[in-house]
């Protein structure tokens, strides 16, 4: 099996990538794998010394078949070092697996990637195969499925389903064309109102992304997680205690180190899962003000947990639930 090359995404974070290429160096496919680093510019003096400091340790990271860096000389902001970087490589090798610095994948990674790379090549309805779920699925249910939400923190797709991708700069660019229902069905029914996304500047593009996939066929998702949002979450392995009492407050994706057996050949889109992720939306929506004060404060005393992590993993620990 021809293993697809990884273009991993990166900044200033240099703690985070560190993790980050430590995780991914623990996949059996590493050493046989080219990794693209598009690393973005700095904005200013003080992030551009950070950026050095990233491209610095780049430049001595080995377990991988070849490193490749990209330098950029400018800060593009991450939507256009993003879609540069996928284009780029994507366009070479015909197929390309989707890191940023804040993803930490397990150690069945990128087997699940280039197993569905191989598996869904030919079923043109695919748009992409994501490795990362934050959802809690019923046991009983299936270990892979397919629905129209991208997923992303993880992700492979090919060169002929990237070719359909268009980054819409506004809400009414990405919307000239859609009917009501199709608005309505896009949105959850309001639940999931991403077209504020289009709203920013620049706009954020995985929402152009997941339109595309809307628009286009469908995303294969897997029921467990195999990457964690570490930027966002800090470590997989921690939960709030407000969970137990409030069933909206945060809770840290904890990402599994189990393989992927099952990779389904129904590319229908799965009704239940979207529905479970409909009901998911709408009961945050529904959450009383207290409870999202709760929520609120669950999640800060996660982030405070998470930056003593930072400090112990600096002076030379481990991460909570690393190996």
């Amino acid at each position: 099996m021809k293993l697809a090359p990884v273009v991993l995404f990166c900044y200033t974070r240099l703690r985070y990538l560190k993790r980050v290429i430590s995780a991914l160096q623990k996949n059996a496919e590493a050493g046989e794998t080219v990794v693209f680093f598009y690393s973005d510019g700095g904005k200013d003096d003080k992030s551009w010394a950070q950026v050095y400091k990233v491209r610095d340790y780049i430049r001595t990271i080995q377990g991988f078949k070849d490193v490749v860096l990209v330098e950029q000389t400018e800060n593009k902001r991450l939507e256009f070092n993003v879609i540069q970087g996928i284009t780029e490589v994507v366009s070479k090798f015909g197929r390309v697996i989707v890191l940023e610095d804040d993803i930490l994948p397990s150690k069945y990674f990128l087997k699940f990637m280039n197993d569905s790379l191989d598996f869904y090549q030919d079923r043109k309805e695919v748009m992409c195969v994501s490795a990362y779920n934050f959802l809690n699925f019923p046991k009983d249910f299936p270990e892979t499925f397919a629905w129209r939400l991208d997923g992303g923190l993880g992700w492979c797709t090919w060169k002929d389903r990237w070719l359909k991708f268009r980054y819409f700069n506004n809400r009414n660019e990405a919307i000239q064309n859609f009917s009501d229902e199709e608005l309505h069905e896009l949105e959850f029914g309001g639940v999931f109102p991403c077209l504020k996304c289009l709203d920013t500047e620049p706009a954020t593009w995985d929402i152009s992304w997941y339109i595309c996939v809307f628009l286009n066929g469908v995303s294969i998702s897997t029921t467990h997680s195999l990457t964690c949002h570490i930027g966002i979450e800090g470590t997989h392995s921690r939960k709030s205690f407000l969970r137990r009492f409030v069933p909206g407050c945060y809770s840290p994706v904890r990402f599994s180190n189990q393989k992927v057996s099952f990779l389904t050949s129904n590319v229908e889109r799965n009704m239940t899962a979207e529905s479970f992720f409909e009901d998911y939306q709408r009961k945050f929506c529904r959450m009383t003000f207290f409870e999202k004060m709760l929520w609120c404060l669950s999640y800060f005393c996660h982030r405070v947990l998470c930056r003593v992590d930072d400090l112990l993993y600096r002076n030379g620990g481990k991460y909570a639930g690393e190996s």
